[in-house]
């Protein structure tokens, strides 16, 4: 087994001494797709007036280079606040971003869609819906209303 390698490069195809009994870490040489979700804060339907925060939670990628982008029914969003990719033990990279959205009615059921362009891949995405709890109309008290045919 010795004399197979005498002829290569120090190092190939053996553990050097230095080597042995150490854990070697792999050189990832192709990009790993993300994983992309979405999640709302405060969960479920919110109140008029309220603040909803999306966050987009960027998972499991390599290389560590993403482009975040927030989409409201479809259309481009110019807010958002992105972190710094975070290298992970497994050395892979994670992010979060996060959009705050003011409830309204006319926002009930609208999609908030993150989109993460990560390499040459096709974009990932995710979507939250804004759900607003729309305030029914009071009943009117009409027990004080006199009787005015006395």
């Amino acid at each position: 087994l010795k004399k197979a390698f005498s002829s290569q490069p120090r190092g190939w195809g053996r553990a050097e001494p230095w080597a042995q009994g150490r854990r070697l870490q792999a050189l990832l040489l192709f990009p790993v797709p993300p994983s992309v979700s979405v999640v709302a804060a405060p969960p479920g339907a919110v109140e008029v007036n309220k603040t909803v925060n999306f966050t987009c939670r960027v998972r499991g990628f390599y290389p560590g280079a993403v482009n975040v982008t927030w989409l409201e029914n479809g259309t481009e969003m110019n807010a958002g606040s992105t972190a710094q990719p975070a290298e992970t033990s497994q050395g892979l990279f994670e992010l979060n971003s996060t959009v705050t959205v003011q409830a309204g009615e006319e926002k009930s059921g609208s999609s908030f869609t993150c989109r993460v362009v990560h390499e040459d891949q096709q974009p990932f995405s995710s979507a939250g819906i804004l759900r607003v709890a729309v305030p029914t109309p009071e009943k009117i008290d009409t027990s004080f209303i006199g009787d005015s045919s006395a």
